[in-house]
């Protein structure tokens, strides 16, 4: 059997052990680095529709700027994510509604939910 390791989570939030797998499929330089050919690169934000999709939400969009945020403060992404969402008045008035700003508060959600 082939034991497969797909990485998600930044090195921040999570710390993973890598041995004992025959391939890691990872986006971390370190593991790219560090574990030779049983490294492949793997970025897991990939787009949901595929291409044959695009055409039939190309008229339906409105260009702007949409963000969201959770509650997590834990790295300094989380960190990040908090001072864009503080600023966001600021952001608003000097985009002068040349690009609508949608901001959106997530998070508190349970993991059995």
């Amino acid at each position: 059997s082939l034991k497969v390791l797909v990485v998600q989570e930044p090195p921040d939030v999570k710390q993973l052990n890598v041995e004992g797998f025959d391939l890691v499929l990872t986006w971390q330089e370190k593991h790219l680095c560090e574990l030779g050919p049983r490294a492949e690169l793997f970025v897991p934000a990939t787009p949901w529709l595929i291409p044959a999709e695009w055409p039939s939400f190309h008229n339906s969009k409105k260009n702007g700027l949409g963000f969201l945020r959770g509650g997590k403060r834990r790295t300094a992404g989380h960190r990040l994510r908090h001072e864009v969402w503080e600023a966001r008045d600021r952001l608003s008035a000097a985009m002068q509604e040349e690009v609508p700003l949608d901001f959106m508060e997530g998070g508190g959600v349970s993991r059995e939910e």
